[in-house]
């Protein structure tokens, strides 16, 4: 267990033999300590919208494409102009040293192997040229919550242009932290919103 920017985390590293997502959040809730990990699976009231996302995903269907000729099969695909290996990015997580100590570095390495994009939350525990340097060239975008103060978005911008990010994902729905209840049980308080 190491502690980085007050927060505990692991650094365990091991092989997981996983069935399916239940199954990876059994095994985290063993590694990851109870308030990162109440935070990474919890959301905001009585976890609605958590609720809601799950019920659609489950009622999502990749419907194949039959008798087109199969003889190249690719998941090869093109997004703002940046080759990709598949169809599949990164979505912004915050905080990913919570689940493990090298979060968004490992999540850039990751996806740079894998051939396509790590995007990197406003909130990581890793800086913007931290993180871009770990996926060694590969594309990534930057999700920015913009700040009341034009400095701080300023400086974030300023970061991305110099790390060589593709993108900016601007996000406008979270002007307020959510009541989240899993924090409040293990006492548990996020660096932005001391």
């Amino acid at each position: 267990m190491t502690i980085t920017n007050g927060y505990f985390q692991s650094a365990r590293e091991e092989k997981l033999d996983l069935v399916n997502l239940t199954s990876l959040e059994e095994r985290a809730k063993e590694i990851i300590p109870q308030g990162g990990f109440g935070y990474i699976v919890g959301g905001s009231e009585d976890e609605w919208t958590i609720k809601e996302n799950t019920r659609v995903f489950d009622h999502v269907q990749i419907l194949p494409r039959v008798l087109i000729g199969v003889e190249n099969p690719s998941t090869e695909t093109e997004l703002f102009g940046q080759k990709l290996a598949m169809p599949i990015i990164s979505s912004p997580a915050a905080a990913q040293g919570l689940a493990h100590a090298r979060g968004e570095m490992a999540t850039a390495q990751g996806m740079a192997a894998a051939g396509t994009i790590m995007s990197q939350s406003t909130y990581g525990t890793t800086t913007i040229s931290e993180t871009a340097e770990a996926g060694q060239g590969a594309p990534q975008f930057f999700q920015l919550y913009l700040s009341k103060d034009w400095s701080v978005n300023q400086a974030w911008l300023d970061e991305a242009v110099r790390a060589g990010v593709k993108a900016i994902i601007l996000t406008v729905d979270s002007t307020l932290g959510g009541y989240r209840e899993a924090d409040i049980v293990n006492n548990f308080h996020s660096l932005w919103e001391i």
